[in-house]
């Protein structure tokens, strides 16, 4: 994980990761560590809000 933020937007945290083969691992569950603990995280697509870009002049 090289980062993570809370996004009022998205209603929860999100982090951002660098992973080996990434774009083929899209839809799978990974496990990242987090104050000792082994915490489940979903591997999306680099876009994951208006992937469209219908929100930037509304």
């Amino acid at each position: 994980v090289t980062a993570s933020y809370h996004s009022a937007t998205l209603g929860r945290t999100f982090a951002l990761a660098m992973l080996q083969s990434g774009r083929q691992r899209i839809g799978a569950t990974v496990y990242a560590p987090l104050n000792g603990h082994a915490i489940a995280a979903t591997v999306t697509e680099p876009v994951f809000y208006d992937k469209d870009n219908l929100r930037r002049d509304s």
